[in-house]
C-alpha cells in the first residue's frame, strides 16, 4: 500500500504541477502584459501631462509678450501729434536750460514695417553739463527715437577744458566746476523718430 500511495501521491504532485504551469503561467503572462501596458499607459500619459504644461507656459508667456506690446505701440509717436512731440521736446530743453532748434519734416518720412520713420535733427547750445542732463531727460520720454549721430563742438574753445573736467571729475576744484558749467557746448543730434 505503501507503493499505491505514493503512485498516488506523485501523479496528485504531477497533475497539481501541470495544472499550476497550465493555468498560472497564462495567467502570469497576462499579468505581466498588463504591467508592460500599464507603464507604456503611465508615460503617455507623462508626456501629454508636460505637453500640457509647455501649452499653459506657452499661453502664459503669450500673454505677457502680448502686454510688452501693448507697452512697445505706446511708444511709437502717435500720426498727427507732432505738435505735442515738439512741445515736450521744448519743455526739456526749458527745464535745463537749452538753447534748441528743431529739424522735423513730415515729408521726409520713409515706411519702415508698419511704421513711419521721419528723420529728425536737434541743434543744442548749452553747457556741458546741461547738454547731458537734456539728453537724459530726451532718453527718459516715452518716445521710440533712435539718436544715429551726436555731434559736440565747443563755442569758446573750451571743449578740451571740459572734456579734462568731465573725466577727472572727482579731482576737480570750484574753478575748473565753474569752467565746465560755463563753457558753451553745442550739439547737433541726427536721428529717426517712428510713428504709427
Amino acid at each position: 500500500m505503501n507503493k499505491k500511495n505514493i503512485t498516488i501521491l506523485a501523479a496528485l504532485l504531477a497533475a497539481s504541477l501541470a495544472l499550476i504551469f497550465l493555468g498560472l503561467l497564462p495567467a502570469a503572462n497576462k499579468i505581466n502584459d498588463s504591467k508592460r501596458a500599464l507603464a507604456k499607459a503611465r508615460a503617455q500619459m507623462n508626456e501629454l501631462l508636460l505637453q500640457g504644461q509647455d501649452v499653459n507656459q506657452n499661453k502664459n508667456d503669450l500673454a505677457a509678450i502680448e502686454n510688452q506690446l501693448t507697452t512697445l505701440d505706446n511708444a511709437y509717436l502717435k500720426i498727427s501729434s507732432e505738435l505735442d512731440f515738439i512741445t515736450d521736446l521744448e519743455k526739456i530743453a526749458d527745464k535745463n536750460g537749452i538753447e534748441q532748434s528743431i529739424d522735423f519734416n513730415n515729408n521726409e518720412a520713409k515706411e519702415a514695417n508698419d511704421a513711419r520713420a521721419i528723420p529728425i535733427g536737434l541743434q543744442l547750445s548749452g553747457s556741458l553739463r546741461e547738454i547731458m542732463n537734456y539728453l537724459n531727460d530726451l532718453e527718459k520720454l516715452d518716445y521710440y527715437i533712435n539718436i544715429e549721430t551726436v555731434g559736440l563742438t565747443s563755442g569758446n574753445n573750451n571743449l578740451a577744458a571740459v572734456r579734462a573736467n568731465v573725466r577727472n571729475s572727482e579731482q576737480q576744484n570750484a574753478s575748473e566746476e565753474e569752467t565746465a558749467t560755463a563753457a558753451t557746448v553745442f550739439a547737433k543730434l541726427n536721428g529717426l523718430t517712428y510713428w504709427k
